[in-house]
């Protein structure tokens, strides 16, 4: 930005984002929204009178939507659909009639249970209980994430705290990626979308264009074939021959049994009853990584404590990391060798051993069951269920609501650290006044 704009980057702040975005969608295109609905989506007024009646401009400001998402006006794809989780396989397409409604509504209810399982694991069952209204929402930023893995993958820092995350630890999201995708108005699995709104009879023009040019280009290449399939005496063409195989019934019949075989055995290796990955616990507990210097451990070379939160501390105490390329078995079943080879690498492992202790053994006062084998839901219940086991102020000293569960797992037990000395203080001191009153 420097370079090419000639201002720092420091300069840059929330207003600067929002006048860019009040220019892109006034002069980014000749076929951008009405003043009126840039200046409604703004927050700006267009005049005492015109502020009272022209209050909302729904359709210009779906427009301004789509346009700060970065779609482009100029083509086809600005009609594109949101992101969405739908449950239809490549192999539904070799099966004559396609999914039945049956069919689909069963695989979107053990789609839907596998999406809600992994909201569950970033924010916890017992936070989004709070908050149902914005369930949908969650579900369709899930997907927009997912869509986009493989680019945000290849931006983010390999030492970003972004990565200890369940977004990028927990396997159950490697298996609802698959079910991502988009839709155009004009595709056929459109229905399974909600209407599209807020898209320009141009843009439905632009896709009819499109089809026309593909018509035109490919009729020499269907006039070719049709003189090709013309044979003398009766004989069938190749084509014809391929075409009669393809599309009999015997083929048929054998990709939909390919298909269904394919479908059991992804359910029997893929998740089990309850949502959670069907990671053998054994197998990741015992994988150990060579080193350099000859030694066997159960983190990779190169592997660094994560600088995260304590709820995500947590959860890798018990789960670990089963999504990465190394899978990284539950911090709990570490021992002291495995990060011996670290800067603070015992110490570290035994502050996180004490937290989660502390955490556990409230939990289990309350009636949870801490076991070998978790899953994240119950890592999350668990965890809120024990938080009252950190002992740390729960307000800053500006009176500031303090949330435990957001705060760096290193900055609670130096809180935790500051109230000990604090209350060892203030026992002192009310020891030297009763001694001096005794005085």
């Amino acid at each position: 930005i420097e370079r090419d704009f000639g201002f720092p980057v420091d300069d840059i702040h929330v207003h600067s984002y929002r006048k860019c975005a009040h220019t892109k969608m006034n002069c980014g295109s000749t076929v951008g929204p009405t003043n009126a609905a840039t200046c409604i989506r703004g927050g700006h007024s267009i005049g005492t009178t015109r502020s009272v009646y022209v209050v909302q401009e729904k359709a210009s400001d779906q427009i301004c939507g789509r346009i700060l998402a970065g779609l482009p006006e100029h083509s086809a794809q600005f009609s594109a659909s949101y992101t969405d989780f739908v449950p239809i396989d490549v192999e539904d397409s070799l099966t004559t009639g396609g999914v039945s409604l049956e069919d689909y509504e069963a695989r979107k209810a053990q789609v839907d249970a596998q999406v809600q399982e992994g909201l569950n694991q970033i924010f916890g069952a017992e936070v989004l209980s709070d908050f149902r209204s914005i369930n949908r929402f969650l579900k369709v930023g899930l997907a927009s994430h997912l869509m986009h893995r493989e680019a945000i993958d290849a931006c983010l820092p390999s030492a970003s705290a972004f990565r200890h995350t369940p977004l990028f630890t927990s396997a159950i999201f490697l298996s609802i990626k698959e079910h991502v995708r988009i839709a155009m108005p004009w595709d056929d699995h459109y229905k399974y979308f909600a209407p599209a709104t807020g898209i320009p009879p141009h843009v439905i023009g632009f896709q009819y264009f499109e089809e026309l040019k593909k018509l035109v280009s490919a009729i020499p290449g269907q006039f070719e074939q049709m003189l090709d399939e013309r044979q003398f005496n009766g004989t069938i063409s190749l084509a014809q021959m391929r075409n009669l195989i393809e599309n009999g019934p015997t083929m048929q019949s054998m990709a939909a049994d390919i298909a269904t075989m394919r479908r059991m055995m992804r359910d029997a290796n893929g998740l089990e009853t309850n949502g959670s990955p069907n990671i053998a616990f054994e197998d990741n507990r015992a994988r150990m990584y060579p080193h350099s210097d000859g030694s066997h451990r159960r983190v990779p070379e190169g592997w660094t404590f994560p600088h995260i939160t304590l709820l995500q501390a947590y959860a890798y105490w018990h789960c670990g990391n089963d999504q990465s390329e190394n899978p990284i078995a539950p911090m709990k079943v570490f021992c002291a060798s495995d990060v011996s080879h670290l800067k603070r690498g015992r110490l570290n492992l035994s502050d996180i051993k004490h937290l989660a202790g502390l955490i556990d053994d409230q939990a289990t006062a309350k009636g949870r069951v801490i076991s070998d084998v978790m899953t994240r839901s119950e890592v999350n219940s668990c965890f809120f269920a024990g938080l009252d086991g950190i002992d740390i102020d729960t307000r800053t000293p500006s009176g500031r609501v303090r949330d435990p569960s957001a705060l760096s797992w290193s900055s609670v037990l130096r809180l935790m650290n500051n109230k000990k000395r604090k209350r060892r203080r203030l026992n002192s001191t009310a020891a030297d006044r009763a001694d001096a009153v005794d005085t």
